[in-house]
């Protein structure tokens, strides 16, 4: 008995040692796989990092538009006003998926300042100079019985449309039956018609042909989007070729984030670029048309080329309150 009894301990002690011995290749296996799987987890967290890429496209008061110009979603910017951490609200709070535009509004006193913004793999400095809405205001001068009144612009809106077509404008789904120019203009106001705040106005799409210029289907005015950003405070303001804000936002207040293009017809100055307007906007074949890039404030928001570009592109229209 003594024997068997040692055998059965000697059995037991083994099992125990192959056991422990199983559960330390199993643990140990998890614990790599574990480890394996931070690294790897952390890598790509730093490969995105210095993936990450953004611009200023414009400012405007207390605003700052940015640009996502890199593959991945852009978050955790940080802004400094001065040197010192600012406050700052923004219209996508989930952050900018790539190749959009947000606006980022800076709590800062009017005047001067030296912004930076932070990102994770790079930073940009801007000299901002920090101004509250404009307001209208008439003023009056008196001498004497003589009074002189000066009457301020009228303030009007200016978007770029939601909607996308070919430069045959017939076949946009707002044309209204209309062709040419005549559709441009039908499509502008469709649209408008659909918003609250937009609607009984009169609209004109920001359009050459070879015969009308664009610059002369528009009045002198205080241009401005539906979100208020000043584009232009007269007509020659909008035509000197510099315009305040990109014109980014749609009819229905949105910031467009992706068909950055829109059909113009026209040089930096309004002019018709008579070779490049889609056979009078009534062709998508093998035609071209000028166009410009709503994200730009330089000429080429209205004169994107030198060359225009096949009428089969899908763009958008600028539109203008008249």
């Amino acid at each position: 008995m003594k024997g068997i009894t040692a055998v059965i301990a000697v059995i037991l002690l083994l099992l125990i040692t192959v056991a422990i011995t199983g559960f330390s290749f199993t643990f140990l296996g998890r614990t790599q796989n574990v480890l394996e799987n931070e690294t790897r987890e952390a890598a790509e967290v730093e490969i995105t990092k210095t993936q990450e890429s953004f611009r200023v496209v414009s400012t405007q008061g207390n605003k700052i538009y940015i640009r996502n110009t890199g593959p991945h979603d852009l978050q955790n910017l940080e802004f400094f006003v001065d040197g010192s951490p600012a406050e700052v609200t923004s219209n996508c709070p989930e952050g900018i998926k790539p190749q959009t535009v947000c606006i980022f509004e800076i709590a800062a006193e009017e005047g001067e300042h030296e912004i930076i913004i932070l990102g994770n793999a790079q930073e940009q400095d801007i000299t901002m100079n920090v101004v509250s809405e404009s307001t209208t205001t008439i003023t009056t001068s008196t001498t004497m019985t003589t009074s002189t009144t000066t009457m301020p612009l009228p303030e009007k809106f200016v978007f770029v449309t939601s909607a996308t077509g070919t430069g045959k404008l017939s076949t946009w789904s707002d044309s209204g039956g209309e062709t040419g120019i005549s559709a441009a203009d039908k499509i502008c106001d469709n649209l408008a018609e659909a918003v609250s705040g937009l609607t009984g106005k009169n609209w004109v799409a920001w359009l050459s042909s070879s015969s009308a210029h664009a610059k002369d289907r528009i009045r002198d005015a205080v241009y401005k989007m539906p979100d208020n950003a000043v584009i232009a405070n007269t007509k020659a303001d909008l035509l000197d070729g510099v315009i305040l804000n990109p014109i980014l936002v749609d009819e229905n207040g949105a910031v467009i984030s992706s068909v950055y293009n829109a059909w113009t017809g026209s040089d930096w100055n309004g002019n018709s670029v008579s070779s490049y307007t889609c056979n009078e906007w009534a062709d998508d074949g093998s035609s071209s048309g000028m166009f410009g890039f709503a994200e730009e404030t330089g000429t080429a928001w209205t004169y994107g080329s030198s060359s225009g570009i096949a009428c089969t592109n899908v763009y958008r229209l600028y539109c203008f309150e008249v």
